[in-house]
């Protein structure tokens, strides 16, 4: 599971890289807080990229976060 976050993670660099913008100047949007979704959050939150997390059965079971 670590391979695919990670993989997932690098994917978005090497197209950072390709289009030459940097990922400190955007947003990146996360669907679903899953396993690999909510490690991916937390490698992100750790560089300091902002993100926008939308996960529908956590918001419908009621945990108070920002959707």
């Amino acid at each position: 599971m670590q391979d695919q976050w990670l993989s997932m993670f690098f994917c978005i660099i090497s197209v950072g890289k390709a289009a030459y913008f940097f990922l400190r100047d955007k947003i990146i949007g996360i669907i679903g807080l899953g396993n690999i979704g909510e490690l991916l959050y937390k490698f992100l939150k750790l560089f300091g990229i902002e993100t926008l997390l939308c996960d529908f059965l956590l918001q419908e079971s009621g945990v108070n976060e920002n959707w």
